[in-house]
C-alpha cells in the first residue's frame, strides 16, 4: 500500500497546494492529511465529519469517506480516481452542524498504464 502524506491549510488562496502522483490502476493508495490554519488555532470539532471531494481531469464527480484522529484525514483513493490518466482536484470537507470547511486542493496526477503504451 503507497501512503502520501502531507498538510493542508483550511484558508483558501485559490490554488492547489500539494501534488501527488500515482499510476493508472494503482490500487490501495492511502493519504493522511493533517488540517491546519496557517492563521491561527485550528481545531476540527469532534462532531464534524469529514469527506473527501474529487473533480476528475473529464469534469466527472467523485466523493469519498474519510477517518480522522484529531486534525488528521485519512482515506484511500477511490478507485474511480485512478481509473482516469490526467490531473484530478480533490479537497477535504468537513461539516459540522450546518456548516461546510472546506480545504486547500490538492492535485492527483494519475499517470498512463505503461502495459498500454
Amino acid at each position: 500500500m503507497l501512503t502520501q502524506r502531507f498538510r493542508l491549510d483550511v484558508v483558501p488562496d485559490g490554488k492547489p497546494v500539494y501534488e501527488a502522483h500515482v499510476s493508472q490502476h494503482d490500487s490501495k493508495v492511502h493519504f493522511e492529511v493533517e488540517l491546519f490554519a496557517h492563521d491561527g488555532d485550528f481545531e476540527i470539532p469532534s462532531s464534524a465529519q469529514a469527506y473527501i471531494e474529487c473533480t476528475t481531469a473529464s469534469g466527472a464527480k467523485v466523493t469519498g469517506g474519510c477517518t480522522r484522529s484529531g486534525n488528521t484525514i485519512r482515506f484511500d483513493l477511490p478507485d474511480d480516481v485512478t481509473e482516469e490518466m490526467g490531473r484530478h482536484e480533490m479537497e477535504v470537507v468537513l461539516k459540522n452542524e450546518g456548516q461546510e470547511l472546506r480545504s486547500l486542493r490538492f492535485v492527483v496526477g494519475v499517470e498512463g498504464d505503461p502495459i498500454l503504451l
